[in-house]
C-alpha cells in the first residue's frame, strides 16, 4: 500500500461520503447538492486535488461536522 497526504478535512469527507453506504448518510451527489457544486467537485475535495473554499468549508462543518481548519492540516493516508 502506498501513503498519500490527504488534509485532515479531505480524509474525513472521504470517510463520510463513501459509498456504500456513506458513514454520515450522504453521498457525494448529497454533499455537491447541498454546496451547490458538482459532484465531480466534491470527488476533488475527497481526492485533496482542490481544496473547498470558506464558504463551502462552512457547508461542510454544519452538514458534516468537518472543522474548516482541518482542510490546512495535512496528515499521512493508505491509498485506496
Amino acid at each position: 500500500m502506498r501513503k498519500i497526504r490527504l488534509s485532515l478535512g479531505a480524509q474525513r469527507l472521504r470517510r463520510a461520503t463513501v459509498v456504500p453506504p456513506p458513514a454520515s448518510g450522504h453521498d457525494q451527489t448529497a454533499v455537491a447538492r447541498v454546496c451547490g457544486v458538482s459532484r465531480q467537485l466534491v470527488g476533488q475535495w475527497c481526492e485533496g486535488v482542490s481544496v473547498p473554499s470558506i464558504e463551502h468549508a462552512v457547508q461542510l462543518r454544519d452538514l458534516l461536522a468537518i472543522d474548516p481548519a482541518e482542510w490546512a492540516t495535512m496528515a499521512d493516508t493508505v491509498a485506496p
